[in-house]
């Protein structure tokens, strides 16, 4: 069994923080990496405020989080609630 080193984790590491972080703080982390792209000033999901980009992926992530929780977890309530007896 191969063990890791620390360039394996470094790597592993830096590939995660690419999608997680686009922070300008932690461009110390893959300084290689170019995330211009993502800090450049677009309209908040294509109709808000200017803003970075990463706010706009930021908040449809968030967004279609928030309707996937709500699409899987009404049903379960109203299944909950039908087969709850009734406290006296």
């Amino acid at each position: 069994m191969q063990r890791w080193g620390r360039d394996d984790c470094r790597r592993v590491c830096c590939n995660s923080c690419r999608y997680l972080a686009f922070s300008a703080a932690l461009v110390w982390l893959e300084p290689g990496n170019d995330i211009g792209w993502a800090t450049a000033p677009m309209a908040v999901l294509g109709l808000g405020p200017v803003a970075p980009y990463w706010v706009s992926l930021a908040l449809a992530d968030w967004l279609v989080k928030l309707s996937l929780a709500i699409v899987a977890l009404l049903p379960f309530r109203l299944a909950v609630a039908k087969l709850a007896a009734p406290v006296a």
